[in-house]
């Protein structure tokens, strides 16, 4: 079941540079792949000091966050993870003897099925192939409608004259819409990314939409907005292709009012009829219980972040969007004078800076932004067949990094052993409380 670990981070793998930065989906994290500076005075998050290559590339990992609280399909994917974490911790809770890497099928195999079917609808996110240009059918769309699984399409790769169809074809869902979303976002900010993304998964929206519907091709917001809006299907694939046409019968041209349109439709939930931003709210506060129950103890600052993305749901408005369309995506001062006063502040790093959100009354991170981040190393640690700490070349390699003071023999494999304070031995200590003896197999 390694196929779970890989789907741990929604990765932004840039080959030309050899960056990966990435939004840790399921942990509240952000981490950027180079040595933008990043500041915070009085809680505000200062961006004064980025290039415009730093700063579209935070920018782009923030959409993912944005994407992952504030639809349903995100919502939803955050929510399977996170009872998977619940598990993980009942597991080791009742267990005085761990052995790692501790997999799925041992600690709840009745999770995989689950895992199996959702996975099928988020298509591919890494490809053999480029894409040059699509092939789409309308029985294919209705195959994944009813098979609830990605949209297969056709696809031509131009630079190795093949062509592939169905199974063999490019599986359009998830990752090509949340990344083809990020990648024009981005664009506005920094348009040189335009030559370091691949084709996949970062520009199949642009190919599918340049083929099929072009005045939304040329719409480059509205582009965005349907990307935005297809994350409020069950199956964003088949969502995507529903809304595009939706947008063309209707001559749509304003994304906002695509989107607040979007938020009233009334879909079935556990029997009953409610509306899109109805069903939102209700997955958000199911999403608070589940992190109370996985950290162990009531939480401060996330039920506040959710209190704002209600309100903007109450609304109809997306902040996002309104940033957009108003042009002031390239502003720095909006980043944390209104997207994060929305959204919220996850854990952001890069490699001269970490940054957890602090509580203003205590000047000290927020306790369950803390726990979660302990926890993502925790499990990480728990899952992987390396038995160093996922921070062990930054914590050894950065003498200015905070960390490093914490540095010890034990990172490498030992952690539990750790006497000085870090993440990941708090991790140890606070989720593995219970544990006897931890024992490293090798395979």
């Amino acid at each position: 079941m390694d196929k779970f670990k890989d789907e741990e981070a929604v990765f932004d793998l840039d080959l030309f540079t050899t960056k990966t930065s990435r939004n840790e989906t399921n942990h509240f994290h952000i981490y950027v792949d180079d040595n933008g500076k990043y500041k915070a005075e009085d809680s505000n998050f200062v961006a004064d000091e980025l290039t415009p290559e730093e700063y579209g590339s935070l920018i782009h990992e923030y959409v993912h966050y944005i994407q992952h609280i504030q639809t349903l399909f995100g919502v939803n994917r955050t929510r399977l993870y996170t009872r998977l974490y619940i598990e993980y911790r009942k597991y080791l809770i009742t267990h005085k003897k761990i052995e790692m890497p501790l997999k799925i099928d041992v600690v709840a195999p009745s999770a995989i099925p689950i895992f199996a079917k959702e996975l099928d609808k988020e298509g591919y996110q890494h490809y053999d192939y480029g894409i040059d240009e699509v092939e789409i059918r309308g029985i294919d769309i209705e195959e994944a409608r009813t098979k609830h699984h990605s949209v297969r399409i056709g696809i031509y790769d131009f630079v190795l004259n093949e062509a592939w169809d169905g199974e063999k074809g490019y599986h359009f869902g998830y990752w090509a819409i949340i990344e083809g979303m990020a990648h024009n976002i981005q664009l506005l900010i920094d348009p040189t990314v335009d030559d370091r993304h691949l084709s996949v998964p970062y520009k199949v929206v642009d190919r599918i939409c340049e083929k099929l519907y072009p005045e939304i091709f040329n719409n480059k917001l509205l582009m965005i907005s349907l990307c935005l809006v297809s994350l409020l299907y069950d199956n964003p694939g088949v969502g995507f292709f529903d809304t595009a046409n939706h947008i063309v019968e209707f001559h749509i041209t304003d994304g906002r009012q695509l989107y607040k349109e979007s938020l009233l439709n009334i879909i079935n939930f556990r029997g009953k009829s409610m509306s899109v931003k109805d069903m939102l709210k209700t997955m958000q506060d199911e999403l608070l219980n589940q992190l109370k129950m996985l950290i162990g103890q009531e939480l401060d600052y996330y039920p506040k972040v959710f209190h704002q993305t209600r309100e903007e749901l109450t609304t109809g408005e997306s902040t996002l969007l309104n940033i957009l369309y108003d042009d002031r995506i390239n502003d720095k001062k909006s980043f944390n004078d209104i997207l994060l006063r929305v959204y919220g502040f996850p854990f952001i790093e890069s490699h001269e800076s970490s940054l957890l959100q602090n509580n203003p009354d205590t000047n000290k991170p927020y306790i369950e932004v803390a726990c979660l981040a302990s926890w993502e190393l925790l499990y990480k640690r728990l899952v992987d067949k390396s038995t160093k700490c996922r921070r062990y070349e930054l914590c050894r390699g950065n003498e200015k990094h905070e960390a490093s003071d914490a540095f010890s023999p034990e990172c490498k494999d030992a952690q539990w052993l750790k006497d000085k304070d870090c993440i990941l031995s708090r991790g140890f200590k606070l989720f593995g409380s219970h544990v006897v003896e931890w024992e490293q197999r090798r395979e």
